[in-house]
C-alpha cells in the first residue's frame, strides 16, 4: 500500500537540488551561528517545511486522494514538524556537541576567504528557479566535460552533497508518504515503520538518483570556477577541519529531519485519533 502513494522522487529532487549548494552571506556574532549561515545551513533548513508542502500539493493534485480542508490541515501539520528554528536549534546543538572551536575557526576562515565569498555568491545565485530551469536546459552541455564531472564528483564526495541529500530525500519522502496515507482506514495505514522499511528497498535508486541531482548542480553551481579553484574547494574539505567540519554537519541535517519527520507522523497519528467518531468534532474531514 506505501507504494500506492509513494510521492514522485524527482519532485522531491528537483526541490532539493537548489537547495543542497545554497548560501547566506550574514554572519552572526556567534561562531556557530556565523557557520551555519555562511555554510547556507540555514538557508536549506528553512527550505524544507516548503518542500514537504509543495510534495504533498503535488501528490495530491496526481491522485485528488484528499479535500481541500485535509490538505490545509496537513499543510500545518508539516510547518509544525519541520519548523526552521527547531531544525536550526536541532544542528546547532549538535555542531557545538561535535565540533571542535579550531575547525569551527578553520571553516568560517574557509568560508570568509576571498574564494569562500566567491563560491558563497555562485551558490546564491544558482539557488533561483531560474537558474534551476537553465540548469535543465545545460544539463547536456555541462555533463559532456569528462574532466569537469570528475572534479564535480570529487568535491561531492569532499562535501558530502550526496550523502545529506540522500537522508533530506528518504526522510522527506517518509512525511509525505506519512501524509498522503494520513486518511486510510486504520487497518489499511501504514505506520512510520513500514513506511521506513519500505523505502529502505529503494534506497539504493534514491541514492543514484540524488547523486545524479547533486552533480547536475555542483556542475552547474561552479562552472565559472577553474579547476584550480575547484581543487582548492576540494582541499579544503579534505583537510582535517573540512572532514570534521562536513561530517558533522551532515550528521547534524540527518539527525534534525529525520527527527522532524517521526514528529510529523506523530502528529498525524494524534490528528486522525481526534477524526474517530465520538473523539470530537470534525468527524468527517
Amino acid at each position: 500500500m506505501v507504494r500506492t502513494f509513494k510521492v514522485t522522487l524527482m519532485s522531491v529532487l528537483a526541490l532539493y537540488a537548489g537547495l543542497c549548494m545554497a548560501g547566506e552571506n550574514k554572519p552572526d556574532s556567534r561562531p556557530i551561528q556565523a557557520l551555519m549561515s555562511k555554510s547556507g545551513l540555514n538557508k536549506q533548513l528553512e527550505q524544507l517545511a516548503p518542500m514537504v508542502q509543495v510534495g504533498m500539493a503535488q501528490q495530491n493534485q496526481q491522485s485528488e486522494a484528499l479535500p481541500p480542508e485535509t490538505m490545509s490541515e496537513l499543510s500545518g501539520l508539516a510547518a509544525i514538524a519541520f519548523d526552521a528554528a527547531t531544525l536550526k536549534e536541532k544542528v546547532q546543538k549538535h555542531i557545538q556537541a561535535k565540533l571542535a572551536e579550531t575547525d569551527i575557526q578553520a571553516a568560517l576562515a574557509w568560508l570568509r576567504s576571498p574564494l569562500g565569498e566567491k563560491i558563497t555568491k555562485l551558490e546564491e545565485d544558482a539557488s533561483t528557479p531560474a537558474a534551476y530551469a537553465e540548469m535543465q536546459n545545460m544539463a547536456d552541455k555541462l555533463g559532456g566535460n569528462a574532466g569537469r564531472v570528475a572534479l564535480a564528483k570529487k568535491l561531492d564526495s569532499a562535501v558530502k552533497a550526496t550523502e545529506t541529500g540522500v537522508a533530506v530525500a528518504l526522510n522527506t519522502q517518509i512525511a509525505l508518504i506519512a501524509a498522503m496515507t494520513s486518511r486510510m482506514s486504520p487497518e489499511n495505514r501504514p505506520t512510520m515503520d513500514n513506511i521506513e522499511k519500505e523505502l529502505s528497498k529503494s534506497r539504493g535508486q534514491i541514492q543514484s538518483a540524488v547523486e545524479q541531482s547533486a552533480l547536475l548542480s555542483i556542475l552547474y553551481t561552479y562552472r565559472s570556477l577553474s579547476d584550480a579553484e575547484i581543487n582548492k574547494y576540494i582541499d579544503f574539505a579534505n583537510s582535517d577541519s573540512g572532514k570534521k567540519y562536513h561530517t558533522v554537519t551532515a550528521e547534524g541535517v540527518t539527525a534534525a529531519v529525520t527527527s522532524a519527520a517521526h514528529v510529523m507522523g506523530s502528529l498525524i497519528a494524534q490528528d486522525a485519533g481526534k477524526k474517530k467518531p465520538g473523539a470530537g468534532r470534525n468527524q468527517n474531514i
